[in-house]
């Protein structure tokens, strides 16, 4: 046989032995049964009988969680770890920080859905800005970043002016 020959026999068996392997893989009911059974499954037979095709919800991420200082106590955090702040001048579901103060307290534009982690109490909400975003809203007022902090934990911003200051849950 040819060199040239045998070239092309691989190339058909590969092509072959990956095609199959793409159906295969592509096919959920073949992966789903020749897969080892979920934790669900081995607890509760009856349970995956009943709705085998239905994924379990995946979890959340909180849009703020509690974090602490030895001085401040608890506040909440982005989940980037990120500090919040309320603006002492805002109202309940409405920002007055705008323009060069919105450059320096960036208001927090969470993704939905809104909900938040060990320890935070209060409603998360979202208000409408005047340029159309949401911002989030804790106990009603409207939340912000520092643009001072740099890293999570850092709480520059706290009675910035007398009229800045940490979210507390």
């Amino acid at each position: 046989m040819s060199n040239k020959a045998i070239i092309w026999l691989l190339v058909i068996i590969v092509v072959i032995v990956g095609g199959y392997y793409l159906l295969m893989g592509n096919n959920s009911s073949y992966v789903e049964e020749s897969s080892t059974p979920s934790l669900d499954t081995q607890t509760s037979p009856s349970a995956a009988s009943e709705n085998p095709t239905t994924p379990a919800p995946a979890p959340t991420t909180p849009v703020v969680t509690v974090s602490s200082d030895p001085t401040l106590g608890s506040y909440l955090v982005a989940p980037n770890g990120m500090t919040l702040y309320t603006f002492k001048s805002d109202t309940a579901g409405t920002s007055t920080c705008y323009g060069g103060c919105s450059t320096l307290w960036p208001a927090y534009s969470p993704a939905t859905p809104l909900t938040g982690g060990n320890g935070v109490v209060g409603d998360l909400s979202t208000t409408t800005r005047t340029n159309g975003t949401e911002q989030l809203t804790y106990k009603g007022m409207p939340v912000y970043f520092y643009s001072k902090d740099k890293k999570p934990g850092d709480t520059y911003g706290q009675n910035f002016g007398k009229l800045w200051f940490v979210v507390k849950p």
